[in-house]
């Protein structure tokens, strides 16, 4: 997935405020989950497993919620 560049204006010499604003659209843009992301290389079986493992997990995590409904 691409990402374009982040970036925001000042005004009124408001630093505080534009520094909120910068760190909330970095989060939402996904900037920095792909810099931890890639701190180190995983292997494409490694990422594979990971991938199902977490699958796996909110499956069982839904499952446990539905029953808990009926």
């Amino acid at each position: 997935m691409k990402k374009g560049k982040v970036a925001v204006r000042v005004k009124g010499g408001n630093v505080d405020r534009a520094v909120r604003i910068f760190k909330k659209m970095v989060m939402e843009s996904g900037h920095l989950q792909e810099l931890f992301d890639r701190q180190y290389y995983i292997k494409p079986s490694r990422a594979k497993k990971e991938y199902k493992k977490k699958l796996r997990q909110q499956h069982l995590i839904t499952k446990k919620n539905d029953n808990w409904l009926t």
